[in-house]
């Protein structure tokens, strides 16, 4: 029962309440029904309900006079009226009393239901954005702004990323702040005093590609005077920012996906493997240690 949202339904109609106890029932709503308006404030003062269903017209106290005392005592709960005379200065005075929403008798169960869902998940996530109020600030600093509810989602998932050692897929078109969220994650997870290397795949030939990530020897290519270590050795512990992944060759994709997998770098020109970040992990198949990796 706790994982079902608690619908509380006011109706002075005994078929009615007993039509909605049970449709709400069948998709997956725990229901209180009363009779009157009364009731329904005593209901809604006593426990907490995800959402409240009222007639408008019923004895001792209407829908309406149901939502200012509801609104009066500063219950937040959403409170959705209906009745079988639908008419527009209704539905206005209805949201200017605070209402949440509207709907006219008679309706179908499956609307209902779909109108209460959406009510009950936006107030699920104004509650989260409540409690994350206090963290919008540090987001601020990392140049993520907006209090908005989409906002607050994708405050939401920066936090889970940067809470696991998983590997991280961003998306989205450019200019959409893929970078700003790959540096938020790396700030706010154990890693934030480690490096923060970012690469520009789209910008360099797969054989430059696999030098700059995985490293080479001495005389791998021209102008390799020297071994050099990649940045998946330079990230110890650390975070990967690869962009624009997606212009890259099937070729270097499948390099390093067995990178990925393995949690091995094999340099340019060299047939020996190297283990790279030893202090991460990855949940892809079989994987031992790799560092965050974000693409574009």
């Amino acid at each position: 029962m706790s994982n079902q949202p608690k619908i509380l339904i006011a109706d002075d109609d005994r078929s009615i309440r007993l039509m909605l106890e049970t449709g709400l029932t069948l998709n997956g709503f725990w229901v209180n029904s009363v009779r009157t308006g009364r009731d329904a404030v005593n209901a809604a003062s006593s426990d907490e309900f995800d959402a409240i269903l009222s007639d408008v017209y019923m004895p001792d106290g209407g829908g309406l006079e149901l939502v200012d005392s509801l609104r009066a005592a500063n219950l937040k709960v959403p409170i959705l009226l209906m009745t079988a005379q639908a008419s527009l200065p209704l539905a206005v005075e209805a949201v200017a009393r605070g209402a949440t929403d509207f709907i006219g008798k008679p309706f179908e169960i499956s609307a209902l239901v779909a109108l209460l869902r959406r009510h009950v998940e936006a107030r699920k996530e104004a509650d989260e954005a409540k409690e994350l109020e206090p963290q919008l600030e540090d987001f601020s600093h990392s140049g993520l702004v907006g209090r908005s509810t989409g906002m607050v989602l994708v405050y939401k998932l920066i936090a889970q990323a940067a809470r696991s050692d998983v590997n991280v897929l961003i998306t989205g078109e450019s200019g959409t702040g893929k970078e700003l969220v790959t540096r938020a994650v790396h700030d706010f997870s154990a890693r934030k005093q480690r490096p923060f290397l970012s690469v520009n795949c789209s910008g360099l030939t797969d054989t430059l590609l696999e030098a700059e990530l995985f490293g080479h020897t001495r005389s791998a290519f021209t102008g390799a005077e020297r071994d050099r270590a990649g940045l998946f050795e330079a990230a110890e512990g650390g975070t990967i920012f690869l962009d624009e992944l997606a212009s890259t060759s099937p070729a270097f994709q499948a390099s390093l996906l067995r990178v990925l997998q393995s949690g091995e770098v094999r340099r340019v020109g060299s047939t020996q493997t190297r283990r790279a970040m030893h202090s991460c992990r990855n949940w892809l198949p079989q994987a031992r240690s790799v560092p965050t990796f974000i693409t574009g």
